[in-house]
């Protein structure tokens, strides 16, 4: 199937493409809210938490959209 359509990410492809995505975002994230509790417990490997989007500002969110919405 991958020879068919080369563009596709198959099995492992789109696993690591997500895996990557989602280090991607998590960064954006960490560098968005800083310290803090939440800043903490990400940079300690914690994942990304519940309602961190509620708190970021304007900016933040055109720097997101920009980085990782526009294609």
């Amino acid at each position: 199937l991958a020879q068919e359509i080369p563009f596709w990410l198959i099995a492992d492809q789109a696993r690591d493409w997500t895996r990557r995505q989602y280090e991607r975002i998590r960064n954006h994230l960490l560098a968005a809210v800083g310290g803090g509790e939440i800043g903490v417990t990400m940079t300690d490997g914690g994942d990304i938490a519940v309602g961190i989007l509620d708190n970021l500002d304007a900016g933040v969110w055109d720097a997101f959209e920009h980085r990782f919405l526009n294609a």
